[in-house]
């Protein structure tokens, strides 16, 4: 009857143990998740923040064709403009 007491006791220890690895465990995994989720959250900010560069810099491409397209036009009217005062 002993040895059933002792086992029985013996089953209980280790099941607790269980118990409480598992419960363990379970806060390491929840603090992951949070952690994925953090670094999920700052990723997409980071995607959206090289996006937004991403066109910034095409505008700004942009800026210096159009100036030397408005300088061209301009050079072109200019030269008329001189060719006509010389019809005069």
């Amino acid at each position: 009857m002993l040895e059933i007491k002792t086992a029985g006791a013996e089953i209980q220890t280790n099941a607790e143990e269980i118990s409480s690895g598992n419960a363990s465990l379970s806060e390491r995994v929840e603090a992951q998740a949070g952690s994925l989720e953090e670094t999920t959250s700052s990723m997409m900010r980071m995607t959206e923040t090289v996006r937004e560069n991403a066109e910034n810099a095409r505008q700004a491409n942009q800026l210096p064709q159009a100036a030397c397209e408005r300088t061209a036009r301009w050079e072109d009217h200019a030269r008329r403009r001189g060719r006509h005062a010389g019809d005069q």
